[in-house]
């Protein structure tokens, strides 16, 4: 037989099962205000510490533009003082005779390329981007120095793949002892990658009326 232990509470009173509250909810209540003080204190929305308390696109976003503002305040005063320190040091250097000695002040126009920036809706920021370039609100230097790259560097790689595909091109029309015209190969090179395109070595058994 199994053993059976009653207990039996006493006047005004209840029997409870003991709990566990470590940490109470008086103290994640505390933890959770000091948080939200500190985020306010340095700027950044409460947001980034409780994703939950966002709801829908416009507060994600909303929440998204004050971060950006925060940041670019905090990069516009560090480029002030790393330009000035970068500027002291190039300065003495020439001095010192380690640097040929510039006349022309404009040498101290120089600057930096900044981090990419912050974004949640990475797919929602690429629309606005391209929508700005097509507006002319946006110019192609502006995109590329917000996703942290350099436009000199990315147009000096364009113009290397440029020129790659018109060797590939050149390539195609000899290998098809000139049953391709240069244009068609010209789109078969920018079709690679794609997977509705045609396989390539099908494309040379197109008749002159098609390539043309």
């Amino acid at each position: 037989m199994e053993d059976y232990t009653f207990f039996k509470a006493g006047s005004g009173e209840k029997i409870e099962v003991p709990t566990s509250l470590n940490p109470s909810t008086n103290e994640v209540e505390w933890l959770k205000l000091i948080g939200e003080e500190c985020c306010s204190a340095m700027g950044w929305p409460i947001g980034l510490l409780h994703p939950s308390m966002l709801k829908g696109s416009v507060q994600v976003r909303m929440m998204e533009a004050q971060v950006k503002e925060q940041i670019r305040v905090r990069q516009k005063t560090l480029r002030n003082f790393a330009k000035a320190f970068v500027a002291m040091n190039i300065s003495r250097a020439m001095d010192a005779g380690r640097l040929p000695r510039i006349t022309n002040s404009d040498w101290r126009a120089f600057d930096f390329t900044m981090p990419a920036e912050f974004v949640i809706d990475s797919y929602y920021s690429d629309q606005m981007k391209q929508t700005g370039l097509r507006t002319g609100t946006r110019t192609i230097q502006d995109v590329i120095s917000s996703e942290g790259g350099n436009w000199e560097d990315v147009f000096a790689q364009r113009d290397i793949e440029n020129k790659r595909k018109l060797d590939l091109a050149a390539g195609l029309v000899a290998y098809s002892s000139g049953s391709l015209t240069f244009e068609r190969a010209l789109d078969l090179v920018a079709s690679y990658g794609n997977q509705n395109a045609a396989p390539l070595q099908s494309q040379f058994n197109d008749t002159p009326e098609e390539t043309k």
